[in-house]
């Protein structure tokens, strides 16, 4: 899975830890980028690495549910997906 995962450090708001982005190649593989905070510690950059991998492993960009509600059940649950179409 990390084959198809890039990570770029770049300035974002200080309540902002990580996010990823993807994109579906013409043949149809997906490739993400996670963003991780430049202002985090290095350990704030392994957790909110973690955190972002456990979304693309659960399938969660496949979903329909808001990102609040989706970021509460992350935080409550480790690993569970919650999309019908976890990869």
């Amino acid at each position: 899975m990390t084959e198809n995962v890039q990570v770029k450090i770049i300035d974002m708001p200080h309540r902002v830890h990580g996010a990823t982005a993807y994109f579906i190649d013409t043949s149809g593989e997906l490739f993400y980028t996670i963003f991780l905070n430049a202002h985090d510690s290095c350990e704030q950059h392994h957790n909110s690495y973690n955190h972002e991998l456990e979304h693309i492993s659960n399938g969660d960009f496949s979903c329909m549910i808001p990102l609040e509600d989706l970021e509460i059940a992350r935080h409550q649950s480790v690993a569970t997906p919650l999309c019908a179409f976890a990869e």
